[in-house]
């Protein structure tokens, strides 16, 4: 009997000594003091806690405790980017053409069909005389030949101008011939026989079969110079040209900007493939 109890005792002095070490002391090899026993219960395989990550406090939580709790806000994306607004057609930028103005869908033709621009900014000025380098401009621009024209036979054509192209364009292909020797006059007036003669020569130039009309019933045929007759007869005829007050042609009279834009949109309606807009 006194065998078994010393027996039992023994094996509760070595179980006492080997629960003062855990397996997180083993793992990590560090030493344990028998002589300071704390009981470490060592937890089964597969019982341990997960780790949490550190997390930072929430911003709005005043309390000290530093508890973290998802912000509610929503994440904000960022808006797409807008593309460029375009132009649209037919909008008036004129201050000086208004909508009940009896060139105003004229203006508009020639204008977003890009025959004709402004004068300025915002400006197309519908009262001002054109003048020789605007007119055979806008023929140039109706063709919308792309070959090179330097050759220049004109003294008064300024190299570089912004209308020396058309106006070699003009010459070499017998559109305009000059008001006299060497010379066009690009900035004198516009009268209303040029007008007539230069839209006759470009016709030719383009094939169409020429017609003409009897103008002798007006009242100024006679102020028609002699090389002007026949380029306002068939202008007549096409009514692309119309008489003015008093039963007359004023062949010699300045054409304005928007008597001019009522001319071309007449003509290239006829004559010309260009898109209505």
């Amino acid at each position: 009997m006194n065998s078994f109890i010393k027996n039992t005792a023994l094996l509760l002095a070595i179980f006492n000594l080997f629960s003062f070490t855990t397996f997180a002391d083993l793992k990590t090899g560090n030493n344990f003091d028998l002589g300071n026993s704390t009981g470490v219960i060592v937890p089964l395989p597969g019982n341990e806690k997960e780790e949490q990550p550190d997390v930072p406090a929430d911003n709005n939580n005043s309390g000290g405790g530093g508890s973290y709790r998802p912000s509610t806000k929503p994440t904000e994306k960022p808006e797409p980017e807008q593309e460029p607004v375009q132009p649209e057609d037919n909008i008036n930028t004129f201050t000086d053409v208004k909508q009940d103005d009896w060139f105003y869908s004229d203006v508009m033709f020639v204008f977003n069909n890009k025959i004709m621009t402004g004068t300025g900014e915002n400006e197309f000025s519908p009262d001002t005389t054109l003048n020789r380098a605007m007119m055979i401009t806008i023929l140039y621009r109706i063709d919308k030949d792309d070959s090179i024209y330097e050759k220049n036979i004109f003294n008064d054509v300024e190299k570089n101008s912004w209308y020396e192209t058309a106006v070699n364009w003009g010459y070499e292909n017998k559109i305009v011939t000059g008001t006299g020797e060497k010379t066009f006059a690009p900035m004198d007036n516009l009268t209303r026989e040029q007008l007539c003669v230069m839209l006759y020569n470009y016709t030719k130039h383009i094939g169409v079969k020429l017609k003409f009309a009897d103008i002798s019933s007006y009242t100024d045929e006679e102020m028609v110079s002699d090389w002007a007759k026949e380029a306002v007869t068939w202008a007549v005829h096409e009514k692309i040209v119309t008489g003015k007050g008093n039963n007359s042609l004023a062949p010699q009279d300045s054409a304005t900007r928007a008597e001019t834009a009522a001319v071309i949109r007449r003509y290239a309606e006829k004559f010309v493939e260009i898109e209505e807009k």
